[in-house]
Parts: structure tokens; C-alpha cells; sequence
């Protein structure tokens, strides 16, 4: 995520409106659904998704702590007489740390998602950006092309485009590659420019 941040910031500093395009041939993790908020334009078809920004601390999902908590609580709300036990349980398995720590993560990548929405022309940068992030229970809920059209707009997102097509082609190469390099207990991978040359390790 905070690779993402970066690069998106760099994008807009160095390239001008209407240059920044990403197509999204099939699924965008949580970076690439944050590098899609300094798009001028976002290609997706039928087979793109876009995972909600879910932050993490640590390695540990900050919504599934969140979740987790919430529904002890249900618990005990139904089972008042067992709330000692899951005080106990807590106490063991959950380091209250955390607690503060998630909400610190969760309000500073908000505002992160809001900065990069800000150069673009979204309206509701603080909608937009809940949108992306608090909408969805999980990294299983996915942003199909119809909810990214309703979050982004129709002037950023455009389907089955000439650009989509061509991201597909370009996905349909490199899983062949990844499917032979797996076959054969072989890493493919390209690093650098056009002029690189792509290896197998």
C-alpha cells in the first residue's frame, strides 16, 4: 500500500491530466484499486474486478480485528453471564494495542485515499473514499465494473474497450508463461524497461 501511495503520487506530479490510464484485465489487489483513484481513465470488462482498500498492520487485516471484536460483542449482548469468559478470552488473544493502532492505520489510509482523490474529478472525495474502503466486509467482496462505474463515474471507467482487450491479451501471455514456469518448477520474471529481457529462474 504505501508503494502504491508513492507511485500514485508521482504519476500526478509528473504526467498531466488525461494521460493516466490503467486497465484492469482481470483482478486489482488493494494497491491497484488505490493507484486507480489518480486515473484519468480506468478500462475494465467483464472479468475485472477491484478489491476494496482494506489496510493492514503487520500482516494482520485491520477490518478482520475489527469484525472480530464486533461480533464478541454480539456474543456477549445475547449471553451477558459469558462475559467474563470472553473478557478472559480477549485479554489472551488480542493485544489491546492493537485496537488503537488499527483505527491510527485505518483513519490514515482515509486519508490517504482522499489525497489522491483530490487531483481527480470525483465529487465526494470522503464518499468515494468510504466507498473504496468501508463498503465491503472483506477482501472476498469485490468491485465488479457496474460498482466501479457507480464510485468512479462513467467518464473514468470505460468497458470493453480496444485498452481492455489489449490488457487481456497481454494477462493471457503472461498467465501462459506462469502456467509453463509452474509446470516446470520455474519462475518467470520481468523486471525494467521494454528492452529487458525476461528470465527464467
Amino acid at each position: 500500500m504505501e508503494a502504491a501511495y508513492l507511485i500514485g503520487n508521482l504519476l500526478r506530479k509528473y504526467y498531466s491530466y488525461n494521460s493516466i490510464v490503467f486497465a484492469i484485465p482481470r483482478v486489482a489487489k488493494s494497491a491497484g484499486t488505490l493507484l486507480c483513484c489518480i486515473a484519468d481513465e480506468i478500462h475494465m470488462g467483464s472479468l475485472s474486478e477491484l478489491s476494496p482498500i482494506l489496510p493492514k498492520f503487520r500482516d494482520e487485516s485491520i477490518l478482520g480485528l475489527k469484525n472480530s471484536l464486533e461480533y464478541l460483542a454480539e456474543l456477549v449482548s445475547e449471553q451477558p453471564k459469558s462475559s467474563e469468559l470472553f473478557a478472559k478470552y480477549l485479554s489472551l488473544s488480542i493485544d489491546p494495542s492493537k485496537i488503537n493502532i488499527s483505527k491510527q492505520v485505518d483513519k490514515a489510509t482515509l486519508r490517504r485515499v482522499e489525497g489522491l482523490l483530490e487531483n481527480r474529478l470525483y465529487g465526494g472525495n470522503h464518499q468515494t473514499a468510504n466507498a473504496l474502503m468501508n463498503a465491503y466486509d472483506n477482501y472476498g467482496s469485490m468491485i465488479d465494473s457496474k460498482e466501479a462505474i457507480e464510485i468512479f463515474g462513467p467518464n473514468i471507467v470505460k468497458l470493453d474497450t480496444e485498452e481492455y482487450r489489449f490488457s487481456n491479451e497481454i494477462y493471457l501471455i503472461f498467465n501462459t508463461f506462469a502456467y509453463w514456469g509452474e509446470l516446470f518448477e520455474y519462475e518467470f520474471s520481468f523486471i525494467g524497461s521494454l528492452n529487458s529481457v525476461a528470465k527464467f529462474e
